[in-house]
C-alpha cells in the first residue's frame, strides 16, 4: 500500500508538471527550442521539460500560463556569455527565478521618475510611446540650462552622433526626428542601441557619463495590436486585472517610459475595449 501511494504521488507530480505549459506572448531576438531546432515564436506554447537556449545576451521571451501568471525567459547570468556557445537549459530550471511579481505593477502613472536620472531612463531600455517624450529632471540632482545640459551619444550605421537634448526649464525632450537626423538625412530609427547619456558643461568641456541604455520608439497603433493579443488570453478581464497585465507586458518588453504617458495609453485602450 505504501509503495502504491508513493507511485501514485510520483505519477501525479509528473502529470502536474506536464500540465505546466506557457503561451509565448512576445519574443525579442532568438530563444531557441531544442525539440523544434529553431526559435520560439509568438503564440506558440512551451512546457517545463522543453530545453531552450539564448543566442544573444539581450534575447528574451514573455510567457503567460493558464492562471494568468507572467514569466520572462532571459539569461540570469551573462558572465562569460559567448554568442556562438549554445548552452541548453530546461524551462523548469529557469522559470521560477523569472516569475514576475505583478503586485509591484499597476502604478497607474504615480511612479516618481524624477528622483534619479538613472531611474528616469532605466539601466537597460527606455521607450517613447509616439515620436516624443517630455521628462522632468529633479533640479536637486541636475540643473538644466544653457551652461549645463544632457547629451545623447550613439551610433547610426557607422556614424558617431552626439545630440543635445532640447529642454525648457527642468523638462527635457526626446524627439525621434531629431535623433534620427544626421547631416540632413533622416534614418527613421525606431531603435537606437547603446546610448551614452552625458551631463555636459560646454565651457569646461566636462562630460559626466550618467548611464547607458537602449532607446525605442513604439507607435500607439502597434502597441494596441500587441495589447489585443495579451487581452485575448487573460483569464480575467476586469479593468484592474487588465491594467496590471498590460502595464506588466509593457514594462517587461519595452522597459521604462514616462509613467503618465503609459497610464494614458493603457486607460485609453481599456476604454476602447469597454465601449467598442
Amino acid at each position: 500500500m505504501k509503495l502504491l501511494i508513493i507511485l501514485t504521488l510520483v505519477i501525479f507530480t509528473s502529470f502536474v508538471e506536464a500540465q505546466n505549459n506557457y503561451r509565448v506572448l512576445k519574443t525579442e531576438g532568438c530563444v531557441g527550442i531544442q525539440k523544434a531546432d529553431n526559435c520560439i515564436t509568438k503564440n506558440s506554447q512551451i512546457g517545463n521539460h522543453d530545453s531552450i537556449c539564448f543566442h544573444h545576451m539581450k534575447d528574451f521571451a514573455v510567457l503567460m500560463d493558464e492562471k494568468g501568471q507572467w514569466f520572462t525567459l532571459r539569461l540570469l547570468d551573462t558572465t562569460g556569455f559567448l554568442p556562438g556557445n549554445i548552452s541548453w537549459q530546461k524551462v523548469s530550471e529557469i522559470i521560477r527565478p523569472n516569475l514576475v511579481d505583478t503586485n509591484k505593477l499597476a502604478t497607474r502613472g504615480t511612479s516618481q521618475m524624477g528622483n534619479s536620472i538613472k531611474e528616469l531612463f532605466g539601466s537597460q531600455r527606455f521607450t517613447v510611446i509616439g515620436d516624443e517624450a517630455r521628462l522632468s529632471v529633479n533640479s536637486r540632482e541636475f540643473i538644466v540650462s544653457k551652461d549645463k545640459f544632457f547629451v545623447f551619444e550613439y551610433t547610426i550605421d557607422t556614424f558617431k552622433v552626439a545630440k543635445r537634448l532640447g529642454f525648457r526649464e527642468q523638462v527635457i525632450r526626446i524627439q525621434k526626428n531629431n535623433l534620427s537626423e544626421l547631416n540632413g538625412t533622416n534614418f527613421d530609427r525606431s531603435k537606437i542601441e547603446n546610448i551614452n547619456l552625458y551631463y555636459y558643461e560646454p565651457q569646461s568641456k566636462n562630460a559626466e557619463l550618467i548611464t547607458k541604455f537602449d532607446l525605442l520608439f513604439v507607435t500607439t497603433e502597434n502597441l494596441y495590436a500587441e495589447f489585443d493579443e495579451v487581452y485575448g488570453y487573460l483569464p480575467e478581464k476586469s479593468n484592474q486585472k487588465t491594467y496590471s497585465a498590460l502595464e506588466h507586458f509593457f514594462n517587461t518588453c519595452y522597459g521604462v517610459t514616462e509613467p503618465k504617458m503609459l497610464k494614458q495609453t493603457i486607460e485609453s485602450y481599456i476604454e476602447k475595449k469597454s465601449n467598442p
